[in-house]
């Protein structure tokens, strides 16, 4: 019953206005990823190069803004409307997520570990998560005041984690867990 329900959804917001004179629209396709070395997004087939090298990890659209998250020169960098911001010197961006008038943007940067540090900016404002462990921030979902964070953290081994508000909630011990997506139903939160 839910996934006929969210096919519905689905269904309806890929048709254009034009709903009421019996003609739909396509939905328009994006998606984000490289190509000959270089950042690239895809929107319906058509590619258009984000910079020379790195790749595009995420792609998200928030009304007439495109935003893409992902890597260009092996800086940490996210892309609106094909401007690049640089998020951190070294890094990933991994995952970016608009709501209301705030851009999420979950990956990995400059930290006191060897290789980094799992990191979530918020409208550009960095934010280390794991302290002085190594670690990578997959995936950002926000939900009304709510921001949740997967990914995970370790030194000679791996933590699957997600955050909630910076609050940080272990999935695995430290054995080898990593945790890559995040989402939450907000519609069945309880009062």
């Amino acid at each position: 019953m839910q996934i006929l329900c969210l096919t519905a959804i689905l269904s309806l917001a890929a048709c254009s206005d034009n709903a009421e004179n019996g003609t739909t629209a396509e939905p328009n396709v994006y998606v984000a990823g490289e190509f000959d070395g270089a950042a690239v997004l895809w929107k319906n087939g058509a590619m258009h190069k984000l910079s020379e090298e790195g790749s595009a990890r995420s792609v998200f659209v928030s009304g007439s803004d495109v935003y893409v998250a992902g890597t260009s020169d092996g800086a940490a960098v996210l892309w609106k409307n094909s401007v690049a911001q640089k998020l951190s010197e070294e890094g990933v961006a991994y995952s970016v997520f608009v709501s209301g008038n705030d851009v999420y943007v979950a990956g990995e940067g400059q930290g006191i570990y060897p290789f980094g540090g799992a990191k979530l900016w918020k409208n550009g404002i960095e934010q280390n998560l794991v302290g002085e462990n190594e670690g990578v921030a997959y995936a950002v979902f926000a939900a009304g005041n709510d921001v949740y964070v997967a990914g995970w953290e370790g030194k000679e081994w791996s933590r699957a984690i997600f955050w909630k508000n910076s609050v940080r909630q272990n999935l695995s011990g430290e054995i080898s867990g990593r945790a890559y997506s995040i989402f939450c139903e907000v519609g069945l939160l309880s009062k």
